[in-house]
């Protein structure tokens, strides 16, 4: 288990398979998410938002401003005369770069706080602060 791993848990893939071809894919999901919607505004809460670019696609289910809202970004390939949608549930990709500031910092406070303990050291007639 790594950092990663530890902090957001193991990302989850997801595989699923149909008799379609991957056009009819592409223009159902282009059917089934609404014009409007963003990664930051949806549509009303509940209602399912996203975008597709090619044959990527990102959905999820709009909960308001939750910036844990599962995601699930996929792509469609073609084999044969079937499609096979591969993807992964993850969060957003902000919220997971604010978390390792968040993280980050936290370390980093930890460790010099640590160093400046033990460089200094405290006893009964000096104070931690100043």
């Amino acid at each position: 288990m790594n950092i990663k791993e530890f902090i957001f848990g193991k990302k989850r893939t997801v595989q699923f398979s149909t008799l379609l071809p991957e056009s009819e894919c592409i223009s159902r999901l282009n059917g089934l998410l609404p014009a409007k919607g963003t990664i930051w505004i949806g549509g009303s809460p509940g209602e399912i938002v996203g975008r597709v670019k090619g044959s990527t696609f990102l959905i999820w289910k709009n909960a308001g401003r939750n910036s844990w809202k599962p995601q699930y970004r996929g792509e469609l390939k073609q084999t044969g005369k079937s499609t096979i949608i591969d993807g992964s549930f993850d969060i957003q990709g902000f919220t997971k770069g604010l978390m390792y500031f968040w993280f980050g910092f936290g370390l980093v406070m930890l460790l010099t706080s640590s160093i400046a303990f033990f460089v200094n050291g405290v006893s009964a007639d000096k104070s931690i602060f100043p």
